[in-house]
């Protein structure tokens, strides 16, 4: 027996799932800044926790590459076995790129070919942000 409302959460939850992309600065990174990724579900709660049941553990917001990779192949499954357009985000997209092409830390220049690369790709502008306080800001043209 199929759990209907298990179904109706998940199907809100893909419609409620909010992403985040940008580079950050960082003074522990070797060029001075990192790639940050993260992914929530601000109504997790009222939909009965398909994102926690989903990844096993509760957040306000994920950012292991872990949860990000399971969150994209549990989307990428749907969009596969239901023929249904999942999300419609550029973030999003801009996420699973980045994921199939980390950048590559390795030296200035080869940093710089990444985000050119990756913005050209994309058709989306990577910029920097801040972290203010518990509040991420995220900028994606």
């Amino acid at each position: 027996m199929v759990d209907e409302a298990y179904w109706i959460n998940i199907g809100r939850m893909i419609n409620s799932l909010k992403f985040t992309c940008y580079l950050s600065r960082s003074k522990n990174a070797k060029l001075g800044y990192r790639l940050l990724m993260g992914v929530a579900n601000p109504e997790d709660d009222i939909q009965g926790k398909p994102l926690e049941k989903l990844l096993d553990k509760r957040r306000v917001f994920y950012t292991s590459v872990e949860d990000i990779k399971k969150v994209v192949l549990f989307l990428e499954k749907m969009k596969k076995v239901y023929d249904i357009e999942v999300l419609k985000n550029p973030t999003y997209d801009l996420i699973k790129y980045c994921l199939d092409n980390p950048p590559d830390y390795s030296n200035w220049e080869s940093f710089i070919l990444w985000a050119e690369t990756t913005e050209k790709e994309t058709n989306l502008s990577i910029n920097t942000t801040h972290r203010d306080t518990d509040n991420i800001q995220t900028i994606i043209e």
